[in-house]
């Protein structure tokens, strides 16, 4: 009895390595599965940062394009400006000296007006002198003829 005694405590102790072996091997199996899961997450985090650098350096871009953008359209609305009081004051320059001219007109037209006006009456006073001068010459030639 004592025999099988010995080899039943020797499987309980040889059992007891067993379950020993197998408990290490199940928590290695686990620890290998954690430490896959932990890289897993390492990889994750890491491609998590690197979107949120991207994302920040792509709106830092797009800031500085709409910046850049911002600027330009400024200038090409004050070169428009510019342009403008340019144009208008060509305009306005060459409207003035279309008034200029059409004042300019009007001044000759006046005078000319005058001037008709003035060669009318002397036309007038020629014609009134004329035909006083004609009944002069014409009483005259009557009082000659009477005197003959």
């Amino acid at each position: 009895g004592v025999q099988r005694n010995k080899q039943h405590v020797g499987s309980e102790s040889q059992a007891v390595v067993v379950d020993e072996e197998l408990l290490l091997t199940q928590r290695q199996e686990e620890l290998e599965h954690d430490l896959d899961a932990l890289k897993r997450r390492k990889e994750f985090v890491r491609l998590e940062k690197l979107q949120r650098q991207l994302e920040m350096e792509g709106e830092v871009f797009l800031q500085d394009a709409e910046d850049d953008l911002q600027a330009l359209l400024q200038m090409r609305i004050m070169e428009l400006m510019h342009e403008k009081e340019r144009n208008t004051g060509d305009c306005l320059s060459f409207q003035a000296d279309i008034l200029q001219q059409i004042a300019h007109l009007q001044v000759m037209h006046d005078d000319a007006v005058m001037q008709a006006g003035q060669m009318e009456e002397r036309y007038q006073h020629s014609l009134h002198l004329l035909h006083q001068e004609h009944s002069a010459t014409m009483s005259d030639k009557r009082r000659l003829m009477q005197a003959d």
